[in-house]
């Protein structure tokens, strides 16, 4: 499995936070638009991202809940928008969440 951490932060000066980012960044930011839906998985947590509607990924990834920095391993694949179709005769309950976020 592949690893990440998560960081959620507060900040009080988004612009300062901004500056110091471009300053140690390798391009200008990015705008990314997706679509994730998220299934009921007894271990770990199963979801498709939706990129646009010709690309998504399902990605299966492990991490504990807490407010606090925390390590995912995850497994990614391509070609969600497939299994996003499939996903329809699954008996669990999707819950799709839209979001925008600068990479």
């Amino acid at each position: 499995m592949m690893r990440n951490v998560e960081i959620k932060a507060r900040v009080s000066d988004f612009e300062a936070i901004r500056s110091v980012a471009e300053g140690i960044a390798d391009g200008p930011p990015m705008l990314i638009e997706q679509e994730d839906t998220f299934f009921e998985c007894p271990n770990g947590r199963l979801k498709v991202r939706r990129l646009s509607s010709h690309v998504g990924e399902l990605i299966y990834y492990e991490r504990r809940n807490t407010a606090e920095p925390a390590e995912s391993r995850y497994i990614r694949a391509s070609g969600a928008s497939s299994v996003r179709s499939a996903s329809c005769t699954c008996p669990a309950k999707p819950v799709s969440i839209s979001m925008r976020s600068k990479a």
